[in-house]
């Protein structure tokens, strides 16, 4: 998960959606890595003013890095020292991705879990609603019978159902190849 992805981020509970202490979510064991790209000047110019510069400063201290300025650049390119600002936030926000760890809420203090740079934003239900709620592939639903195999894994629509449904269409699909396997053809 790159740095400048936690600029958009806060916390997905109900309760802290009005909170301004749910922003921006703090690191904790946090396991970085740097991937060296392209420096790109135009893509930090354009990004700048779409930045929280507190919370990017936040996020900056908490893991260790000092070199940022207190106050928000300009974003030219004229000095060399704005230069070097605009290739340090390029390191920051781009090269550096954490791996491994935790982002805690400041206001409630749920923890998300990032793993192998994946941050799990699923809430459990006593946070949030059910996101499989009235699901065709619920967890509730009976299995595939042999007979329909396939019935429902083609209508899926994943851009408003999470993870878990998917998961549970790979099951069935799983099940439906082992089941055309098996049958004599």
């Amino acid at each position: 998960m790159k740095l400048l992805t936690v600029n958009f981020l806060t916390c997905a509970v109900k309760a802290c959606k009005t909170s301004s202490a749910s922003f921006p979510l703090h690191f904790k064991d946090a396991e970085l890595e740097q991937r060296e790209i392209d420096y790109n000047p135009a893509f930090i110019h354009n990004i700048l003013p779409r930045l929280d510069w507190d919370a990017i400063a936040t996020t900056a201290a908490e893991l260790g890095f000092s070199t940022l300025p207190a106050a928000k650049p300009e974003g030219s390119l004229e000095s060399e020292q704005e230069q070097k600002v605009m290739r340090h936030l390029h390191t920051l926000l781009l090269e550096t991705e954490v791996m491994e760890g935790k982002m805690v809420c400041g206001n409630c203090g749920h923890e998300y879990k990032i793993k192998e740079g994946i941050a799990n934003f699923l809430l459990p239900s006593h946070l949030g609603k059910s996101r499989t709620a009235g699901c065709p592939l619920s967890e509730s639903e009976p299995p595939v019978s042999r007979a329909e195999p396939l019935t429902g894994l083609l209508s899926l629509s994943v851009t408003w159902r999470g993870i878990w449904e998917i998961h549970v269409m790979l099951q069935r699909l799983r099940e439906a190849l082992s089941w055309f396997a098996t049958e004599d053809v």
